[in-house]
């Protein structure tokens, strides 16, 4: 094993000038790479052990949970462990299995290993706080109990609220016999037995039951209680260990009828079948509140002030609408465009099929298809297509030419359904001049994607910083972005780990546009003016151009990606550093089957939050012969029942509740970003002079990018780009307005 001695004499330097590279306390970049070179020759790593002696302290930050079978936890641990490893700390995890004698230990083995800080989520009422009392080291609490004693800072949760909405939904139900299988210490110290005996104060004591947090004993209590007691109608279990062998003794019993609400982090997957209600807290919400009060108090002792937050407990029921058998043989057209959403609704749509009877066959589509499709089957007035994919773009438009029809009386009759989505986006999605057209189906929000190891990298870090001095951290805007790209690429960076920069889109075609378009609002111009004037000509529209032509020097050249997905491919390979994606174009990246950079995905919002707007909604076309079924199946196609599992097999929605949950989170974990993009993101503008025109989309989808080819190219020079696109866009208006 190569010594620092050996990096010396290899570098041919001092073992102090390599320890001076090694702590980033020389800006000499020849020294620097002449030290990197011997590094990576030897195959040298630094002993952290050794300079954490030499310092006094350690990055380590203890982490002491109850075990690693409870999902709460392990959710706990993932947002905690990601929180620290984003500020440069490891972990010293100890696990207490429930002991509160452990626990105490588990403390003292962290003390002992003069960790930097300790964070304990503990199943106990004040079990460590005589033992951190008169220590100096930074402390935080995670419990279900208020603690009187811990003097640092506290996270508690209360279920008082959401068992409170529970039982009143158990008495609408009309249930009147309801038990409960919940460690002690939950039932009798905190304030659960109180609350449940205002709701049924005449049950038998013998309904509650308390015991430890398996599974074994879950199914254990669970099969002596019903077996007793054959009559009780609900059940409330405190955790989702219980819950498996309470669901393992109600088969056992062919006991199918019992409301079932558990204590537990949402999760689709394991709630959907078995599970009719849970009542959650997001614990890597807490985790992440909790780690960030420690950093701070870690970085910050003098100003640091410990308080005690409590996060309340949400109840929710399981969404199981029931579908209307159709007595009748019905078969429904649907055109989309060929997409993963697309995919993904064609496959679910077999399980609508086989619930009502109800066939639906869809043809799937190119962009640019299925728009002239859709002003087709207006001029002939065609009931081929009952429904269509609409893209937000072309919405106002279609719906001034009556190419979709209406659909007030659906957001009349069903106004919880509606209320469902993100604020705001009916307007944005499905509305024109205060009418409904469409039902959002598809969200469409840019993303900034990069390898986050390589961001997090320090000796990239270091290196970036001594040539750019700057920080290398994920661009706030477009020159900082071809900064990093040129770093990350090989061709001016013969050491960057990777090959290319970025992944862009190109070609003639409505994505190289998009990409155009973030630089062009970024820097103050754009197409329109509010007036439908062409207003493109001008010096800012210049530097966003060469902004836009300078980026792809940091991309492959081998061949044109010409649509989302093949940039999206391209990442996947691990060999790009960034890329700006839609969310629905991603949903691959964290696969680790499918992509190289899977568990390294780093996210933010784009540089200058000059997204454009995408997405899709479902409408009805208006010379349908079918068209309550139409509407009751894009009813169910938007549905929330639908969100996970649409969004699982390729889909993105836009129901709020999707983004108030943290399912899907470990696959894609950017999906609390997306709210924030839709709200900075803009439409494309088509001038209202032409929007009757079936064409009037060529702005975007040939004039604009076939000139941005040429320029990339080199045959134009930017003004004469700015003035092709100007005088083009001028002409083609004028050739096709009022048609």
């Amino acid at each position: 094993m190569a010594t620092i001695k050996d990096v010396a004499n290899k570098a041919q330097v001092s073992v102090g000038t390599v320890s001076n590279v090694l702590n980033g306390k020389t800006k000499n970049l020849q020294l620097v790479k002449k030290v990197e070179d011997a590094m990576h020759e030897l195959a040298y790593y630094p002993d952290v052990r050794a300079r954490n002696l030499k310092k006094h302290d350690n990055s380590l930050v203890g982490v002491i949970i109850p075990n690693l079978q409870n999902p709460d936890c392990i959710s706990f641990l993932a947002a905690v462990d990601s929180k620290l490893r984003e500020n440069n700390f490891g972990i010293f995890l100890k696990l207490t299995k429930n002991n509160f004698q452990i626990e105490k230990k588990c403390v003292e083995q962290c003390l002992e290993h003069h960790v930097n800080g300790i964070i304990i989520y503990s199943p106990f009422k004040d079990n460590v706080s005589s033992i951190l009392k008169n220590s100096s080291i930074p402390s935080v609490l995670i419990s279900e109990y208020n603690s009187r004693f811990f003097e640092g800072d506290t996270a508690t949760i209360s279920y008082d609220v959401a068992l409170k909405k529970a039982l009143t939904g158990l008495q609408q139900k009309k249930i009147t016999h309801t038990g409960l299988i919940m460690e002690s210490e939950l039932i009798y110290e905190n304030n659960f037995l109180n609350i449940y005996r205002e709701y049924y104060p005449n049950n038998t004591s013998d309904y509650i039951k308390s015991t430890d947090g398996s599974q074994e004993r879950g199914f254990i209590t669970a099969f002596n209680l019903f077996y007793n007691h054959p009559e009780i109608e609900a059940l409330i279990v405190s955790n989702y260990q219980i819950a498996k062998g309470v669901i393992k003794a109600l088969k056992m019993l062919n006991l199918t009828k019992v409301f079932l609400i558990v204590i537990k982090e949402s999760n689709w997957i394991e709630d959907n079948n078995n599970i009719d209600a849970q009542i959650s807290v997001s614990f890597k919400t807490v985790g992440n509140y909790i780690t960030n009060q420690l950093l701070n108090a870690m970085k910050n002792p003098e100003i640091h002030e410990n308080i005690i937050r409590v996060f309340q407990a949400n109840y929710e029921e399981s969404n199981s609408a029931q579908l209307i058998k159709n007595e009748t043989d019905t078969t429904l057209q649907f055109e989309l465009v060929d997409s993963p959403a697309a995919r993904a609704l064609k496959m679910l749509s077999t399980t609508y099929a086989q619930q009502t009877g109800i066939n639906i066959n869809f043809d799937l589509k190119k962009y640019q298809n299925l728009e002239h499709d859709l002003y087709d089957q207006k001029i002939k007035k065609s009931d081929h297509y009952d429904g269509f994919m609409v893209d937000v773009a072309w919405m106002d438009s279609f719906a001034d030419q009556g190419i979709l029809l209406p659909l007030n009386e659906l957001k009349q009759d069903n106004p919880n359904y509606f209320a469902g989505f993100v604020d705001g986006m009916i307007d944005e999605y499905g509305t024109h001049n205060g009418n409904l057209i469409g039902i959002p189906f598809l969200s469409g929000a840019q993303i900034l994607f990069y390898r986050k190891d390589l961001f997090e990298d320090k000796m990239l870090k270091y290196n970036f910083r001594l040539t750019q001095n700057e920080e290398l951290i994920p661009p706030k805007n477009w020159a900082t972005f071809n900064l990093i790209a040129k770093y990350f690429t090989r061709a001016f960076n013969h050491q960057s780990p990777v090959e290319y920069g970025i992944s862009n889109v190109s070609g003639p075609n409505i994505s190289t546009t998009i990409s155009f378009l973030n630089r062009l609002w970024a820097y103050g111009s754009d197409i329109f003016d509010n007036d439908g004037d062409v207003i493109i000509n001008n010096k800012n529209t210049c530097v966003a151009l060469q902004n836009f032509k300078d980026s792809y020097k940091f991309t492959s050249h081998e061949k044109k990606l010409e649509v989302w997905e093949d940039v999206a491919k391209e990442f996947s390979t691990g060999n790009v550093a960034m890329c700006v994606l839609y969310n629905t174009d991603a949903v691959n990246l964290n696969d680790y089957s499918k992509s190289q950079a899977a568990g390294n995905i780093g996210f933010s919002l784009i540089p200058d939050n000059t997204s454009v707007l995408g997405g899709w909604c479902l409408s009805i076309n208006p010379f349908s012969k079918n068209v309550n079924a139409a509407k009751n199946f894009i009813l169910w196609a938007c549905s929330i029942q639908n969100t996970f599992p649409f969004s699982l097999l390729g889909g993105s929605t836009l129901r709020s509740k999707y983004y108030k949950r943290d399912d899907l989170e470990n696959i894609y974990p950017w999906k609390s970003l997306l709210p924030n993009s839709y709200k900075q993101s803009r439409k494309r503008i088509i001038p209202v002079s032409i929007s009757n025109y079936e064409q009037s989309d060529k702005i975007y989808t040939s004039i604009i990018p076939t000139e941005l080819e040429k320029f990339i190219a080199g045959d134009i020079s930017v003004e004469t780009t700015v003035s092709n696109m100007e005088q083009k866009i001028i002409t083609f208006i004028e050739n096709h307005k009022n048609e």
